[in-house]
């Protein structure tokens, strides 16, 4: 081997599947490059980014060129734990197989590598190429060099006793401000270290990244912990009130699995949020209970294979530390997928979880349903005639008053419109104050007698009758089970693989609340709220053409100042109905170029496209890219789509977000048997 040559491993195309791959977004990646900084003992890891090139700077221990060639180039070789540097305390390694060198790949096309330790004086540098390692070689020969000085844009880190640099110059995926914000976000969710205890610091742009402390913390308001102190879980969350913490000790054998484990390092939380949308960013969800292991991410969702509480989990957060679960045989997969879960330690893991999770679920419903008037608006929860009637309940109508409550206000808590949300609820509480009047019809039953028929007697019938005309609570009921039905035909539509689209555009016209739940033909005023189906539309393009415009559905609403749109297209993804990312822009931009182009008030003000909303139905096949649907986008096209006013809906989705909304609520119903119900 020539003494300037690097000779990388480079069989079956690792810089793909174990790269490229692997890593689909920037935050994964980057934590894979901060990781190995981590374990290099690194006490300053800067992120540097912009439009031209990402670098990864850190003042590890570095490499010299024999530890290049006989550990960095040897791709997928189990990584050796590191001896520590000045006077740092142990880390056990995050990284584990000698793989994260290549998540650079999946940033950009080449990167570059300048490194030194404490004994050299000049930092080496070479160049990586991903189409390089592309090749059917098993061998990819690099040229090395030393350079005394780093580049102009890195000389603030040239005086660096030992280090590693990563420049990724002309990223893959350009960063704007927005997604380098939302990079800090992710980061920090990746690792849960605290600088103070192990002299490690993440800067992004020069600006400190908290790994200690995540972004929703501030919004959690109850929760379940194990393995951790009382003082320990108190100085993490302070501003939680103590009985709102609660240490898990129901079944014995999970306390039991925690006692084994606790000195390995197990411990975590279950917490949650006073709304679901804060548990989300724009472009981020936190409602998932993840995994550490050794300080980074092992597993995103732990739960991801099970069943989850379908209300209770978008409310839900978690954190659970790991640490006994490494190993040198360690179930951990070098993938976005996390654990695996057909290890049987790992089953074992998920299944003491679970428990746990219930547990967290069984408790935070007692909670919500003794707190759940305090989480209504203000305006409602001091409303005093609102007040007066909640006094005059009895007990039993009193617990009824919180269970229906408690539902409702979990499916109102996700609505974003601040405005729809208090409509909303107004509406949900008359409607529970009727269901609540029909209990005290059976009690006003009780104190007939039949054998008097005098005019007390007949007054207590006027007033029976009166409120079984006045109560809503039947033909709420009613309704909610007419919708339920309407969502199972619709399931029963998708299994049909060969229904045209105009049967799905029928059944969404007689049912526009599938679309939005706050769209009813039947009981919204005509005046505010209108449904055509074809609406034909002629419009002129810029070369004087005119184009025939037939809208599957035109919603006119009063919450828009213009006419919805509602594309849609059968469940089978073939012929026109396998649609791509630009079939949607083109098709939509074309219709609001004819409904602009026809609107009465076009003359007054500039209308622009984005302004009129679009709604685009298509097949339960389709997902990211990468994910094996036959209908795939790319995230930045589905960030393009929601920027430009179009939400894109699936069908399986739809019948998700109904059944949320009606499901449970006829459950509950049902088990107070206290409307009738024939089914």
């Amino acid at each position: 081997m020539s003494d300037n040559i690097i000779e990388f491993s480079i069989a079956n195309q690792a810089a793909t599947h174990l790269g490229r791959k692997l890593y689909n977004s920037n935050p994964p990646a980057l934590a894979e490059l901060v990781a190995n900084s981590y374990d290099a003992y690194a006490t300053k890891v800067n992120i540097m980014i912009n439009n031209s090139f990402i670098c990864v700077i850190d003042n590890g221990r570095g490499l010299n060129i024999d530890e290049l060639r006989n550990k960095y180039a040897k791709i997928g070789k189990r990584k050796i734990q590191e001896f520590p540097i000045n006077d740092l305390s142990e880390r056990k390694p995050m990284g584990q197989k000698g793989i994260g060198k290549l998540a650079a790949f999946s940033l950009g096309d080449e990167y570059s590598v300048y490194t030194k330790n404490s004994l050299q004086n000049k930092w080496i540098t070479f160049k990586l190429l991903y189409s390089a390692f592309m090749n059917d070689e098993i061998t990819y020969p690099v040229e090395w060099s030393e350079v005394d000085n780093l580049p102009d844009y890195l000389m603030q880190y040239n005086n660096y006793d030992s280090g590693f640099i990563v420049v990724i110059e002309r990223p893959i995926r350009t960063p704007t401000q927005s997604t380098i914000a939302n990079l800090k976000v992710h980061l920090s969710r990746r690792f849960y270290i605290a600088s103070s205890e192990t002299n490690f610091t993440l800067y992004i742009n020069n600006e400190i990244v908290d790994l200690y402390t995540h972004e929703y913390y501030k919004n959690i308001d109850f929760l379940v912990y194990f393995g951790y102190t009382n003082d320990e879980i108190n100085s993490i969350f302070p501003n939680i009130d103590n009985d709102k913490k609660i240490k898990y000790t129901k079944n014995k054998e999970v306390v039991d699995y925690i006692d084994e484990h606790v000195e390995a390092g197990f411990k975590g939380w279950f917490g949650s949020a006073l709304k679901p949308k804060q548990l989300q960013t724009k472009d981020y969800d936190f409602n998932n209970v993840i995994v550490y292991i050794h300080k980074k991410i092992a597993d995103e969702n732990i739960f991801k294979d099970s069943g989850n509480a379908r209300m209770a989990s978008q409310y839900l957060v978690g954190e659970i530390q790991a640490d006994f679960l490494h190993s040198d045989d360690s179930p951990i997969t070098s993938s976005r997928q996390g654990l695996d879960t057909s290890d049987e330690y790992v089953k074992e893991f998920i299944e003491n979880l679970d428990f746990i999770r219930k547990f967290f679920i069984e408790k935070w419903d007692e909670f919500r349903s003794k707190e759940t008037i305090e989480y209504l608006p203000e305006s409602i929860r001091n409303n005093d005639s609102y007040n007066k009637w909640l006094e005059t309940l009895e007990p039993n109508e009193k617990k009824l008053h919180d269970k229906l409550l408690n539902m409702m206000m979990k499916r109102i808590d996700t609505a974003e419109d601040e405005t729809m949300q208090d409509r909303e609820i107004k509406q949900m509480i008359q409607s529970i104050v009727n269901t609540i009047n029909n209990v005290q019809i059976v009690e006003i039953e009780k104190k007939l007698n039949i054998q008097e028929i005098d005019d007390k007697y007949i007054d207590f019938l006027n007033i029976l009758m009166n409120k079984i005309e006045k109560s809503e609570a039947t033909k709420a009921f009613e309704l909610a089970k007419q919708r339920i039905s309407a969502i199972k035909e619709l399931e029963k539509m998708l299994e049909e693989k060969e229904l045209k689209e105009k049967f799905f555009e029928e059944h969404l016209y007689k049912h526009p609340w599938l679309i939005n739940p706050y769209w009813n033909q039947k009981t919204s005023n005509q005046d505010s709220f209108n449904t055509i189906r074809q609406k034909y539309y002629k419009s002129i393009d810029k070369e004087g053409d005119q184009h025939r415009n037939f809208i599957d559905i035109l919603i006119e609403t009063a919450e828009e100042q213009y006419p919805i749109i509602v594309e849609l297209k059968k469940n089978t993804p073939t012929g026109h109905a396998n649609i791509e990312y630009e079939d949607i822009t083109k098709q939509i931009k074309q219709y609001r170029q004819a409904v602009m182009q026809n609107l009465p008030n076009n003359i007054q003000k500039p209308i622009k496209p984005t302004e009129i909303k679009a709604y685009y139905i298509i097949s339960e096949d389709a997902g990211l890219k990468d994910t094996g649907n036959t209908i795939s986008f790319s995230e930045d096209e589905m960030r393009y789509l929601k920027d430009s006013n179009i939400e894109l809906l699936k069908y399986n989705q739809i019948i998700s977000n109904a059944y949320s909304s009606y499901d449970e609520f006829i459950k509950i119903i049902k088990q107070e048997k206290k409307i009738p119900n024939f089914d």
